[in-house]
């Protein structure tokens, strides 16, 4: 399931015990799929509806990581 090189990335960091975070023009994102803050844009989930078509946001973009705990990993 991890095909994207962003999505394993995601993954790894939540493994590691990291928090991830997406903000779009200062307001956090709750449902989104991917985000690129080089190129300005968020896909996110319709309120409501996670089956309906993801939306791409435009705007500043700003993905913060802190660490939560420890790594996952053995």
């Amino acid at each position: 399931m991890c095909d994207e090189e962003g999505f394993r990335n995601y993954c790894n960091l939540l493994l590691d015990g990291f928090a991830i975070r997406v903000f779009l023009n200062g307001a956090e994102q709750i449902e989104y799929t991917a985000a690129n803050p080089e190129e300005g844009w968020v896909r996110a989930i319709p309120p409501g509806n996670p089956l309906s078509p993801r939306s791409i946001l435009n705007g500043f973009v700003e993905i913060r990581i802190k660490r939560t705990s420890k790594s996952c990993r053995t």
